[in-house]
């Protein structure tokens, strides 16, 4: 059974892989101001957050092109499925994402962190509410 720790080990490995020098105790101490290096004393929520920043910052994209592990990819296929749900293709939602951006920063779809993938999702998710909205309402006009 995998620690709840791998994903951080992966990271710090991966980082010194590629000529990084960091170690579980600094980066502990860092996140803790000096507090403790120990990662058992974290609670639940300084852990989920120490790793959400490492996976921020960790150069995913650099090494060994490894998006399988890549926590945003989910939701990066959540967006790309709402456009595939109304016949639209994945470039198509990539392209929606990369030219409408969130709060008015554009980036490539890849460099998206995990909050403005959501709200990227969220409005995914009205395009297509207002897509079959437009459908319906074509279809019962239609009608009479």
């Amino acid at each position: 059974m995998k620690s709840k720790y791998s994903r951080l080990y992966s990271i710090i490995h991966q980082i010194n892989q590629e000529g990084g020098c960091i170690s579980k105790d600094e980066i502990v101490k860092n996140f803790t101001k000096g507090k403790t290096n120990k990662l058992s004393e974290l609670s639940d929520h300084e852990f989920r957050e120490l790793e959400r920043r490492m996976i921020q910052n960790a150069p995913f994209r650099q090494i060994n092109n490894n998006w399988q592990n890549d926590p945003l990819d989910k939701t990066r296929k959540a967006i790309i499925s709402q456009f595939r749900s109304i016949g639209r293709t994945a470039k198509a939602a990539i392209e929606w994402a990369e030219k409408y951006g969130v709060n008015d920063v554009k980036k490539k779809f890849n460099d998206y962190t995990g909050q403005e993938l959501f709200k990227l999702l969220i409005n995914a998710k009205k395009v297509k509410n207002d897509y079959i909205k437009s459908i319906n309402k074509h279809l019962s006009n239609e009608r009479v």
